[in-house]
Formats: C-alpha cells, sequence, structure tokens
C-alpha cells in the first residue's frame, strides 16, 4: 500500500468527491470549486478511468458527464450503483433531454444539471445532497 493509499483509507468517505469529465478545462474547473469547498477530490477522465478510480478512492459523490468515450456517465451510473449503491452521483450534460433526466434518475442518479451551469448552483447543489446524506439513519453495525 502505498503513501497516497494510506491518505485515502485514512481520510472521511464522505469528504470525498469524484469529477468525470473527457473535457480537462471543465474537469479542472470543477475539481477546483470542489476543493475550495474543503473536499478531497480526484478527477477521472472517462467512464472507465472513473470506474477504477470509485473502487480505490471510494467517494460518496460522483459529478459526471454524460457523453464520453469507452463509458458513458448513464453506462458509469449503471457500474457505481452496482458496486457501490450508497454512492450520490450528479449527471452532467449539455445535451440534455427530459429523457435523459428521467433515464438518469432511474438509474440512481441523484441530480441532474444541464451546461453550461454556475459554480454557485453546483456548491448548493453538493451542500443539498450533503444535507440530505447527513440526516439519513446510519443503519446497524
Amino acid at each position: 500500500m502505498t503513501d497516497r493509499d494510506l491518505a485515502i483509507e485514512g481520510s472521511d468517505h464522505n469528504e470525498r468527491v469524484l469529477i468525470v469529465d473527457d473535457e480537462p478545462s471543465m474537469r479542472t474547473a470543477l475539481m477546483e470549486s470542489v476543493k475550495r469547498l474543503g473536499y478531497e477530490v480526484q478527477g477521472a477522465i472517462d467512464g472507465a478511468d472513473a470506474v477504477e478510480r470509485v473502487s480505490r478512492f471510494r467517494p460518496w459523490l460522483v459529478i459526471t458527464d454524460l457523453k464520453m468515450p469507452r463509458v458513458t456517465g448513464l453506462d458509469l451510473i449503471k457500474e457505481i450503483k452496482a458496486r457501490a449503491p450508497q454512492t450520490v452521483i450528479v449527471l452532467m450534460t449539455a445535451y440534455g433531454t427530459v429523457e435523459t433526466a428521467v433515464e438518469a434518475m432511474k438509474h440512481g442518479a441523484s441530480d441532474y444539471l444541464l451546461k453550461p451551469f454556475s459554480m454557485d448552483l453546483l456548491e448548493r447543489i453538493i451542500a443539498n445532497l450533503k444535507e440530505g446524506r447527513d440526516v439519513e439513519p446510519s443503519g446497524t453495525t
């Protein structure tokens, strides 16, 4: 296990966010915005990269683009929910339709953003999702 793996292992799962976008400038901007909120952030270049990172990084929130090479955002939602059903997912796209939003929610997305969107809106969505997550019962141990 590397020092980085140990750092991730020791950090709070509820403070980790994975940003998935094949457009580098968008991914970087989102990562910087989320880091400013105090979260530990990683970026993935596409859905296939994200699947690998979810198992290692174990984020509480994944913010993913819809249209990406190899694994689409919808396929990524299905894969994450199969592997880590507790993970919260927000789908973002510039190609939004009502059908896509319904499909994303049906497969487990918690919210849906149409590009372009303001970073203020993203921050409000993250805050609302975090508050909702914090009030859920912790379950049995």
